[in-house]
Protein backbone atom coordinates (compact mmCIF):
# COMPACT_ATOMS: atom_id res chain seq x y z
CA UNK A 1 0.00 0.00 0.00
CA UNK A 2 1.39 3.36 -1.28
CA UNK A 3 0.87 5.94 1.65
CA UNK A 4 -0.01 9.80 0.30
CA UNK A 5 1.58 12.52 1.60
CA UNK A 6 -0.54 15.69 1.87
CA UNK A 7 1.95 18.66 2.42
CA UNK A 8 0.89 21.05 5.35
CA UNK A 9 -1.10 24.28 3.75
CA UNK A 10 1.38 27.09 4.69
CA UNK A 11 0.41 29.70 7.20
CA UNK A 12 -1.61 32.65 5.87
CA UNK A 13 -0.80 35.83 7.33
CA UNK A 14 -2.68 38.60 7.26
CA UNK A 15 -2.18 41.57 5.27
CA UNK A 16 -1.67 45.19 7.49
CA UNK A 17 -1.20 48.51 5.98
CA UNK A 18 -0.67 51.72 7.97
CA UNK A 19 -3.07 54.01 6.41
CA UNK A 20 -1.65 57.06 4.27
CA UNK A 21 -3.24 60.28 6.22
CA UNK A 22 -2.18 63.20 4.01
CA UNK A 23 -4.19 66.56 4.05
CA UNK A 24 -4.51 67.68 0.61
CA UNK A 25 -4.04 71.06 1.50
CA UNK A 26 -0.50 70.44 3.59
CA UNK A 27 0.66 68.48 0.07
CA UNK A 28 -0.19 71.54 -1.96
CA UNK A 29 1.73 74.06 -0.02
CA UNK A 30 4.61 71.54 0.37
CA UNK A 31 4.85 71.28 -3.25
CA UNK A 32 4.87 75.08 -3.62
CA UNK A 33 7.38 75.72 -1.31
CA UNK A 34 9.67 73.17 -2.88
CA UNK A 35 9.27 74.26 -6.54
CA UNK A 36 10.04 78.21 -5.43
CA UNK A 37 12.75 77.43 -3.69
CA UNK A 38 14.17 75.32 -6.69
CA UNK A 39 13.19 77.85 -9.15
CA UNK A 40 15.06 80.46 -7.02
CA UNK A 41 18.06 78.33 -6.53
CA UNK A 42 17.95 77.57 -10.78
CA UNK A 43 17.93 81.78 -10.96
CA UNK A 44 20.80 82.02 -8.77
CA UNK A 45 23.02 79.18 -9.55
CA UNK A 46 24.89 81.12 -13.02
CA UNK A 47 25.18 84.30 -11.16
CA UNK A 48 26.80 82.42 -8.23
CA UNK A 49 28.84 80.31 -10.30
CA UNK A 50 29.24 82.34 -13.43
CA UNK A 51 32.96 81.71 -14.31
CA UNK A 52 33.04 78.14 -12.83
CA UNK A 53 34.17 74.81 -14.28
CA UNK A 54 31.81 72.29 -14.20
CA UNK A 55 34.65 69.74 -13.02
CA UNK A 56 34.95 72.68 -10.25
CA UNK A 57 31.49 72.94 -9.36
CA UNK A 58 31.13 69.03 -8.93
CA UNK A 59 33.99 68.38 -6.53
CA UNK A 60 32.40 70.58 -4.44
CA UNK A 61 29.20 69.88 -4.61
CA UNK A 62 30.44 66.20 -3.38
CA UNK A 63 32.57 67.83 -0.62
CA UNK A 64 29.69 69.79 0.78
CA UNK A 65 27.73 66.33 0.84
CA UNK A 66 30.14 66.33 3.90
CA UNK A 67 29.14 69.07 6.39
CA UNK A 68 25.24 68.78 5.31
CA UNK A 69 25.38 65.13 6.28
CA UNK A 70 26.79 65.95 9.57
CA UNK A 71 24.56 68.51 10.47
CA UNK A 72 21.52 65.83 9.04
CA UNK A 73 22.86 63.07 11.82
CA UNK A 74 23.01 66.07 14.43
CA UNK A 75 19.35 66.76 13.49
CA UNK A 76 18.22 62.89 13.61
CA UNK A 77 19.75 62.24 16.98
CA UNK A 78 17.82 65.79 18.66
CA UNK A 79 14.26 65.01 16.35
CA UNK A 80 14.20 60.95 17.16
CA UNK A 81 11.81 61.21 19.94
CA UNK A 82 9.27 62.80 17.81
CA UNK A 83 10.48 62.76 14.16
CA UNK A 84 9.25 65.39 11.86
CA UNK A 85 7.46 64.89 8.89
CA UNK A 86 10.38 64.07 5.97
CA UNK A 87 8.82 66.10 3.29
CA UNK A 88 9.03 69.09 5.50
CA UNK A 89 12.61 68.16 6.15
CA UNK A 90 12.86 68.60 2.36
CA UNK A 91 11.20 71.89 2.53
CA UNK A 92 13.78 73.26 5.20
CA UNK A 93 16.39 72.04 3.15
CA UNK A 94 15.24 73.52 -0.18
CA UNK A 95 14.45 76.56 1.15
CA UNK A 96 17.99 76.97 2.52
CA UNK A 97 19.58 76.14 0.47
CA UNK A 98 17.70 77.79 -2.46
CA UNK A 99 15.30 80.51 -1.32
CA UNK A 100 17.32 81.89 1.42
CA UNK A 101 20.45 81.78 -0.96
CA UNK A 102 18.17 84.33 -3.67
CA UNK A 103 16.91 86.17 -0.94
CA UNK A 104 20.48 86.81 0.68
CA UNK A 105 21.92 87.77 -2.67
CA UNK A 106 19.60 90.84 -3.00
CA UNK A 107 19.48 91.67 0.24
CA UNK A 108 23.55 91.47 0.74
CA UNK A 109 23.33 93.69 -2.15
CA UNK A 110 21.09 96.37 -0.76
CA UNK A 111 23.05 96.46 2.23
CA UNK A 112 26.40 97.38 0.09
CA UNK A 113 24.24 100.47 -1.12
CA UNK A 114 23.11 101.57 2.22
CA UNK A 115 26.82 100.95 3.86
CA UNK A 116 28.31 104.39 2.79
CA UNK A 117 25.92 105.81 5.49
CA UNK A 118 27.29 104.27 8.59
CA UNK A 119 30.83 104.08 7.17
CA UNK A 120 32.85 107.77 7.32
CA UNK A 121 33.01 109.80 4.33
CA UNK A 122 35.38 108.58 1.49
CA UNK A 123 35.21 105.38 2.90
CA UNK A 124 36.41 102.69 -0.15
CA UNK A 125 35.33 99.64 -1.61
CA UNK A 126 37.60 97.58 1.32
CA UNK A 127 35.41 98.53 4.16
CA UNK A 128 32.31 98.98 2.22
CA UNK A 129 32.85 94.97 1.58
CA UNK A 130 34.23 94.57 5.48
CA UNK A 131 31.16 96.31 6.75
CA UNK A 132 28.63 94.12 5.15
CA UNK A 133 30.74 90.93 6.19
CA UNK A 134 30.26 92.00 9.39
CA UNK A 135 26.97 93.58 9.62
CA UNK A 136 24.89 93.22 6.26
CA UNK A 137 25.26 89.74 6.15
CA UNK A 138 24.26 88.24 9.09
CA UNK A 139 21.82 90.21 9.56
CA UNK A 140 20.46 89.35 5.80
CA UNK A 141 21.38 85.99 5.75
CA UNK A 142 19.63 85.10 9.13
CA UNK A 143 16.70 87.08 8.52
CA UNK A 144 16.06 85.08 5.14
CA UNK A 145 16.64 82.13 6.67
CA UNK A 146 14.05 82.72 9.79
CA UNK A 147 11.69 83.39 7.74
CA UNK A 148 12.13 79.74 6.48
CA UNK A 149 11.25 78.55 9.81
CA UNK A 150 8.19 81.00 10.23
CA UNK A 151 6.60 79.99 7.21
CA UNK A 152 7.21 76.42 8.17
CA UNK A 153 5.61 77.50 11.87
CA UNK A 154 2.77 78.88 9.82
CA UNK A 155 1.54 77.03 7.56
CA UNK A 156 2.34 73.52 9.46
CA UNK A 157 0.83 74.29 12.69
CA UNK A 158 0.27 70.69 13.62
CA UNK A 159 3.92 69.94 12.88
CA UNK A 160 5.56 72.72 15.10
CA UNK A 161 4.65 72.10 18.66
CA UNK A 162 7.52 73.82 20.03
CA UNK A 163 11.30 74.55 21.13
CA UNK A 164 12.44 71.18 20.21
CA UNK A 165 10.90 71.57 16.64
CA UNK A 166 12.48 74.87 15.96
CA UNK A 167 15.78 73.58 16.45
CA UNK A 168 14.97 70.74 13.43
CA UNK A 169 13.82 73.20 11.04
CA UNK A 170 16.53 75.86 11.94
CA UNK A 171 19.13 73.58 12.03
CA UNK A 172 17.73 72.07 8.53
CA UNK A 173 17.32 75.49 6.94
CA UNK A 174 20.94 76.16 7.82
CA UNK A 175 22.28 73.09 6.57
CA UNK A 176 20.39 73.63 3.17
CA UNK A 177 21.72 77.28 2.93
CA UNK A 178 25.58 76.68 3.96
CA UNK A 179 25.46 73.65 1.34
CA UNK A 180 25.14 76.01 -1.18
CA UNK A 181 27.47 78.66 0.10
CA UNK A 182 30.25 75.50 0.90
CA UNK A 183 29.39 74.62 -2.91
CA UNK A 184 30.32 78.27 -3.58
CA UNK A 185 33.79 78.81 -1.47
CA UNK A 186 34.83 75.21 -2.47
CA UNK A 187 34.86 76.25 -6.07
CA UNK A 188 35.87 79.65 -5.72
CA UNK A 189 39.02 78.45 -3.88
CA UNK A 190 39.48 74.94 -5.79
CA UNK A 191 43.30 75.81 -5.68
CA UNK A 192 42.84 75.64 -2.01
CA UNK A 193 40.21 73.28 -1.09
CA UNK A 194 41.61 71.52 1.48
CA UNK A 195 42.47 74.37 3.63
CA UNK A 196 38.90 75.90 2.93
CA UNK A 197 37.41 72.70 3.67
CA UNK A 198 39.15 72.95 7.21
CA UNK A 199 38.64 76.93 7.86
CA UNK A 200 34.79 76.46 6.67
CA UNK A 201 34.22 73.26 8.14
CA UNK A 202 36.47 71.40 10.24
CA UNK A 203 37.22 74.46 12.35
CA UNK A 204 33.90 75.81 12.97
CA UNK A 205 31.32 72.84 12.42
CA UNK A 206 28.32 75.00 14.32
CA UNK A 207 27.63 77.32 12.06
CA UNK A 208 24.39 78.52 9.43
CA UNK A 209 22.87 75.24 11.20
CA UNK A 210 23.36 76.41 14.43
CA UNK A 211 22.43 79.77 13.73
CA UNK A 212 19.02 79.13 12.41
CA UNK A 213 18.82 76.63 14.99
CA UNK A 214 19.13 79.32 17.69
CA UNK A 215 16.54 81.27 15.84
CA UNK A 216 13.95 78.34 15.99
CA UNK A 217 14.33 77.46 19.27
CA UNK A 218 13.00 80.99 20.37
CA UNK A 219 10.00 80.81 17.83
CA UNK A 220 8.78 77.72 19.40
CA UNK A 221 7.87 79.30 22.39
CA UNK A 222 5.10 81.45 20.71
CA UNK A 223 3.65 77.84 20.18
CA UNK A 224 2.80 77.61 24.31
CA UNK A 225 1.04 81.52 23.68
CA UNK A 226 -2.36 81.83 22.91
CA UNK A 227 -2.04 84.98 20.38
CA UNK A 228 -0.33 84.53 17.12
CA UNK A 229 1.42 87.74 17.13
CA UNK A 230 3.82 86.37 19.51
CA UNK A 231 5.24 84.98 17.01
CA UNK A 232 6.79 88.43 15.75
CA UNK A 233 7.78 88.81 19.51
CA UNK A 234 9.42 86.03 19.88
CA UNK A 235 11.46 85.85 16.57
CA UNK A 236 13.08 89.04 18.19
CA UNK A 237 15.79 87.82 20.95
CA UNK A 238 16.20 84.65 17.72
CA UNK A 239 17.09 86.98 15.51
CA UNK A 240 19.61 89.02 17.80
CA UNK A 241 21.24 85.99 18.86
CA UNK A 242 21.79 84.76 15.11
CA UNK A 243 23.27 87.79 14.23
CA UNK A 244 25.70 87.70 17.32
CA UNK A 245 26.95 84.66 16.47
CA UNK A 246 26.98 85.23 12.64
CA UNK A 247 28.75 88.50 13.66
CA UNK A 248 31.44 86.85 15.47
CA UNK A 249 32.06 84.48 12.97
CA UNK A 250 32.63 86.84 10.43
CA UNK A 251 34.52 89.91 12.38
CA UNK A 252 36.22 87.77 15.59
CA UNK A 253 39.11 86.93 13.30
CA UNK A 254 40.16 90.54 13.07
CA UNK A 255 39.77 92.43 16.66
CA UNK A 256 42.94 93.36 18.10
CA UNK A 257 45.26 90.64 19.60
CA UNK A 258 43.04 87.95 18.55
CA UNK A 259 45.05 84.60 17.48
CA UNK A 260 43.28 81.48 15.14
CA UNK A 261 43.34 79.31 18.00
CA UNK A 262 41.48 81.58 20.38
CA UNK A 263 39.08 83.02 17.31
CA UNK A 264 38.10 79.03 16.95
CA UNK A 265 37.18 78.56 20.63
CA UNK A 266 35.30 81.58 20.52
CA UNK A 267 33.52 80.73 17.48
CA UNK A 268 32.96 77.14 17.93
CA UNK A 269 32.56 76.62 21.96
CA UNK A 270 30.18 79.15 22.84
CA UNK A 271 27.62 77.82 20.83
CA UNK A 272 28.41 74.28 21.09
CA UNK A 273 27.29 74.61 24.67
CA UNK A 274 24.17 76.77 23.86
CA UNK A 275 23.23 73.93 21.48
CA UNK A 276 23.85 71.50 24.01
CA UNK A 277 21.59 73.23 26.41
CA UNK A 278 18.48 74.17 24.18
CA UNK A 279 18.29 70.25 23.36
CA UNK A 280 18.16 69.24 26.52
CA UNK A 281 15.21 72.07 27.80
CA UNK A 282 13.46 71.54 24.70
CA UNK A 283 13.18 68.16 24.99
CA UNK A 284 11.89 68.08 28.37
CA UNK A 285 9.79 70.54 27.78
CA UNK A 286 8.40 68.52 24.99
CA UNK A 287 7.90 65.62 26.91
CA UNK A 288 5.92 67.71 29.46
CA UNK A 289 4.01 68.41 26.77
CA UNK A 290 2.65 65.36 25.71
CA UNK A 291 2.49 63.68 28.75
CA UNK A 292 0.31 66.45 30.09
CA UNK A 293 -1.79 66.38 27.18
CA UNK A 294 -2.63 62.57 27.27
CA UNK A 295 -3.17 62.62 31.34
CA UNK A 296 -7.05 63.87 30.52
CA UNK A 297 -7.45 61.25 28.22
CA UNK A 298 -5.76 58.51 30.73
CA UNK A 299 -7.57 59.82 33.18
CA UNK A 300 -11.11 58.94 31.23
CA UNK A 301 -9.60 55.33 30.63
CA UNK A 302 -9.43 56.31 26.70
CA UNK A 303 -5.71 55.73 26.66
CA UNK A 304 -4.37 53.54 28.90
CA UNK A 305 -1.54 54.25 31.68
CA UNK A 306 0.75 51.60 30.28
CA UNK A 307 0.19 53.10 26.12
CA UNK A 308 1.31 56.25 27.76
CA UNK A 309 4.44 54.92 29.67
CA UNK A 310 5.83 53.06 26.58
CA UNK A 311 5.80 56.57 24.48
CA UNK A 312 7.45 58.46 26.60
CA UNK A 313 11.07 57.04 26.14
CA UNK A 314 12.76 55.13 22.68
CA UNK A 315 13.63 52.00 25.15
CA UNK A 316 9.93 51.67 26.09
CA UNK A 317 9.15 52.26 22.43
CA UNK A 318 11.62 49.55 21.53
CA UNK A 319 10.06 47.03 24.05
CA UNK A 320 6.53 47.60 23.06
CA UNK A 321 7.21 47.03 19.27
CA UNK A 322 8.94 43.90 20.56
CA UNK A 323 5.55 42.62 22.10
CA UNK A 324 3.20 43.91 19.55
CA UNK A 325 4.76 41.83 17.10
CA UNK A 326 4.34 38.61 18.85
CA UNK A 327 0.63 39.86 19.70
CA UNK A 328 0.10 40.28 16.34
CA UNK A 329 1.17 36.99 15.10
CA UNK A 330 -1.22 35.45 17.58
CA UNK A 331 -4.03 37.27 15.50
CA UNK A 332 -2.40 35.92 12.32
CA UNK A 333 -0.67 39.40 10.91
CA UNK A 334 2.75 39.22 10.38
CA UNK A 335 5.58 40.27 13.43
CA UNK A 336 6.17 43.19 10.88
CA UNK A 337 2.77 44.69 10.80
CA UNK A 338 2.58 44.29 14.84
CA UNK A 339 6.05 46.87 15.19
CA UNK A 340 4.50 48.93 12.09
CA UNK A 341 0.82 49.15 13.77
CA UNK A 342 2.58 50.10 17.11
CA UNK A 343 4.89 52.50 15.58
CA UNK A 344 2.09 54.11 13.88
CA UNK A 345 0.11 54.19 17.49
CA UNK A 346 3.42 55.86 18.89
CA UNK A 347 3.25 58.74 16.27
CA UNK A 348 -0.83 59.34 16.96
CA UNK A 349 -0.28 59.20 20.67
CA UNK A 350 2.56 61.95 20.54
CA UNK A 351 -0.06 63.99 17.80
CA UNK A 352 -2.69 63.66 20.01
CA UNK A 353 -1.00 64.57 23.28
CA UNK A 354 0.64 67.88 21.33
CA UNK A 355 -3.02 68.48 20.09
CA UNK A 356 -4.65 68.80 23.53
CA UNK A 357 -2.06 70.63 25.38
CA UNK A 358 -2.13 73.43 22.63
CA UNK A 359 -5.89 73.50 23.05
CA UNK A 360 -5.32 73.80 26.48
CA UNK A 361 -2.52 76.38 26.88
CA UNK A 362 -4.87 78.37 24.66
CA UNK A 363 -8.15 77.80 26.31
CA UNK A 364 -9.71 75.84 22.90
CA UNK A 365 -10.59 71.94 24.08
CA UNK A 366 -14.11 73.28 23.72
CA UNK A 367 -14.07 74.08 19.60
CA UNK A 368 -16.08 71.58 17.47
CA UNK A 369 -12.78 71.54 14.79
CA UNK A 370 -10.53 70.37 17.94
CA UNK A 371 -13.11 67.83 19.38
CA UNK A 372 -13.46 66.48 16.06
CA UNK A 373 -9.31 65.78 15.65
CA UNK A 374 -9.30 64.20 18.94
CA UNK A 375 -11.47 61.94 17.63
CA UNK A 376 -10.23 61.07 15.06
CA UNK A 377 -6.92 60.61 16.89
CA UNK A 378 -8.26 58.40 18.94
CA UNK A 379 -10.67 56.65 16.73
CA UNK A 380 -7.35 55.54 14.48
CA UNK A 381 -5.40 54.57 17.61
CA UNK A 382 -8.38 52.02 18.06
CA UNK A 383 -7.44 50.90 14.85
CA UNK A 384 -4.36 50.08 15.56
CA UNK A 385 -4.90 48.70 18.94
CA UNK A 386 -7.22 45.66 16.73
CA UNK A 387 -3.90 44.70 14.76
CA UNK A 388 -1.87 43.44 18.09
CA UNK A 389 -5.01 43.58 20.74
Amino acid sequence: MISSYIPARPEVRKAWKSPVRVRPRDAVVVILLVLASVAALTWAWPVLFAHAANVDVARSVAISLIPLAFTLVFVWVIDSWEPEPGALYFVALTWGGGAAVFGALFLNAWSKGIAPLFLPQGAGEFEVTAWVASYGAPLSEELIKGLGVMIIFVAFSRAFNGPADGIVYGALIGAGFAFTENVLYFTEYAATLSNTFQVRFLDSPLSHDAYTAFFGFFLGFAEYSRRRIMMGVWAIPGLVGAWVFHFLNNNALGWHGMTYGMYKLLNTVPIALIAVVMVLYAHREEKESVRSGLAPFVESGQIAATELAFTMTLAERRRSKEWAAKRAQAKGYSADSGAAAMRQMHRELLKLGHLRARAIRRGTESRRSVQLAQAEHLAHIQKLREVFI
